[in-house]
């Protein structure tokens, strides 16, 4: 298993944070599958749909001052954990696993997903001191 693992390209092997499997990943494809497939959001808020309908009834009724979110996972195991593991247990190795699932669900949404503006959120100099970098 682990030639295999080597053959893959030049990344040593390490322990999916999920289930503990040897992998090339921080996350290993069998855990991205079962813990963050691919969902119907709505449009606006991102929240889980039951049916292909574009929005939800929250944002039907009021619609909000923004015109799209997008969510890469739903904030539970083991996203919850990964995402406090990087922000505050200083773990920047999990950023690319994140920050990969989110390009997934940007791409999954197509072309109309263009955004006006993106705006990075800064963190305060006292946090960044805390954390010693900024996610």
């Amino acid at each position: 298993m682990f030639t295999r693992l080597l053959d893959a390209g030049s990344t040593a092997p390490s322990q999916c944070e999920v289930c503990r499997g040897w992998d090339v990943q921080r996350v290993c494809a069998d855990c991205v599958a079962r813990y963050a497939p691919p969902k119907l959001r709505c449009a606006h808020c991102a929240l889980h749909l039951p049916s292909s309908a574009p929005r939800c009834g929250a944002c039907l009724s009021e619609s909000p001052p923004f015109d799209r979110t997008v969510s890469a996972v739903d904030y539970q195991f083991p996203w919850d954990r990964l995402i406090l593991d990087l922000k505050f247990h200083g773990r920047p190795e999990l950023a690319g696993v994140l920050a990969g699932l989110l390009y997934r669900a940007v791409k999954a949404v197509g072309a109309d997903a263009q955004a006006d503006l993106v705006l990075p959120i800064p963190l305060s100099r006292q946090r960044l001191q805390e954390r010693g970098f900024n996610q």
